[in-house]
C-alpha cells in the first residue's frame, strides 16, 4: 500500500517537471501520420512496380537514347552510292586524260614544226646563198649528169624540175672536188634534199625527221646576154612541201617557197 502510494507520488512529481510525458501533440501526430502514409505509399508503389517522377524521367531518357541508335555502329555506303561515285570518278578521269592527250599532241606538233623549220631554214639558206652568188643555172629532172655540164651551159625549166646545178661563185667548196659545179636534187627514195659538190658523192642536207614529198625548182632567163641578148636577170623559184615528225598521227605538214635572183649581172 505504502509502495503503491509512493509510486503515485513520484509519478505526479515527474509529470509536474515533464508535463508532456506520455502525451503526443497535434503536430507530432500529423508528422507521424504523414510519415506512415508516405512510407506505406512508397511501399505500395514499389510492390506494384511504380517509380518516382525522377526515376520515370531517367527511364524515359534512357529509352530515347537507346531508340535513337547512338550506340549503334555506322552501316557504311550502299551499293547505289558506290556505283554513282565510281561513275562520276570515271567521267572526270576520262575528261582529264583526254585534255592531257590533246596538250601532249599539240606540244609534240609544235616541237616537230620547230625542228622542221630549223633544219629546212638551214638547207634553204645554204641553197639560196650559193645560187645567188653562182652562175650557169642548169635545171633538169634528175640531176644525175648536171654536174658534168660546162660553165656556159644553161637550161630553163618553166614548169619545175627536181634538180638544179650551178657554177660556184668562188672556189671554197669546189676547189678540190674535181669540178666547179654544185648540184641540188630531191631524192624521192629517201625523201631528203641532197647536195653534190663537183664529182663527189650525194650528201643529204635535210634530216630524217623531215619527209620531203615534193620539190619543184623553176628556172627562168638562165641564158646569158652574150649568148642570146637576154637582158633579164636569171631567177630561181624553189617550192618545197613535206611533213615533219616520225610519230604516227602527230606529224606536221608544211610548205615553203622562196625566189632567188642572181646577184652578179648576167652579161
Amino acid at each position: 500500500m505504502n509502495k503503491h502510494m509512493q509510486k503515485q507520488r513520484n509519478k505526479i512529481k515527474y509529470l509536474k517537471v515533464n508535463p508532456n510525458y506520455g502525451f503526443t501533440t497535434t503536430s507530432e501526430k500529423q508528422n507521424e501520420s504523414s510519415f506512415s502514409v508516405s512510407s506505406s505509399a512508397v511501399g505500395a508503389k514499389l510492390r506494384r512496380g511504380f517509380t518516382t517522377p525522377n526515376e520515370g524521367q531517367s527511364e524515359r531518357s534512357r529509352s530515347v537514347f537507346l531508340s535513337a541508335g547512338v550506340a549503334k555502329p555506322s552501316m557504311g555506303f550502299t551499293l547505289i552510292e558506290l556505283l554513282v561515285s565510281l561513275t562520276l570518278f570515271t567521267v572526270v578521269i576520262v575528261m582529264a586524260v583526254g585534255t592531257l592527250l590533246v596538250l601532249i599532241d599539240a606540244n609534240t606538233k609544235a616541237q616537230n614544226m620547230q625542228e622542221a623549220m630549223t633544219n629546212l631554214t638551214f638547207a634553204l639558206d645554204s641553197m639560196t646563198r650559193e645560187i645567188r652568188t653562182g652562175s650557169g643555172y642548169y635545171c633538169d629532172n634528175s640531176g644525175a649528169f648536171a654536174h658534168n655540164k660546162g660553165n656556159d651551159e644553161t637550161a630553163d625549166c618553166w614548169t619545175g624540175d627536181r634538180s638544179i646545178s650551178i657554177v660556184e661563185g668562188g672556189s671554197s667548196l669546189t676547189e678540190y672536188s674535181g669540178g666547179n659545179r654544185i648540184t641540188y636534187r630531191l631524192n624521192t627514195g629517201s625523201t631528203v634534199i641532197e647536195r653534190k659538190i663537183g664529182n663527189g658523192s650525194w650528201l643529204p642536207i635535210t634530216s630524217d625527221a623531215l619527209e620531203i614529198e615534193e620539190m619543184k625548182i623553176t628556172v627562168r632567163n638562165s641564158d646569158t646576154f652574150s649568148s642570146s641578148s637576154n637582158t633579164l636577170q636569171p631567177t630561181v623559184t624553189i617550192y618545197i612541201r613535206g611533213k615533219a615528225g616520225t610519230l604516227e598521227n602527230v606529224d606536221t605538214s608544211f610548205s615553203i617557197q622562196t625566189t632567188i635572183t642572181r646577184r652578179i649581172r648576167d652579161l
